[in-house]
């Protein structure tokens, strides 16, 4: 859902940022969350414990087909870890441009 007023256009999403769009495994375990993409497998129900699965964005793909240079984008990133993937993504296709602060 999105809020929106006459000076302030802010979007809240309840999804995983990530490299590519599909399903990942979430930890939230203790106060640290992480993502293990389902291609990285899991040995077993006791991996299980305290993950549920999270639907996931692109989130270069999402920057770019929703913003412009034009637009002011404020993006605070603490995605347990995955900014370790998703920033390398955002300057290899350009799209960290479209973010300002």
């Amino acid at each position: 859902w999105a809020l929106h007023s006459a000076a302030v256009n802010v979007e809240f999403h309840n999804e995983v940022i990530w490299i590519r769009p599909g399903s990942v495994f979430v930890n939230n375990r203790g106060h640290s969350a992480y993502i293990l993409p389902p291609s990285k497998g899991w040995t077993g129900p006791n991996d299980m414990l305290g993950m549920k699965i999270g639907h996931s964005i692109d989130f270069s793909a999402y920057l770019q087909r929703t913003y412009t240079l034009e637009d002011f984008v404020i993006c605070r990133m603490n995605v347990g870890g995955t900014e370790h993937h998703v920033i390398p993504q955002l300057l290899e296709e350009g799209t960290i441009h479209l973010i300002d602060e």
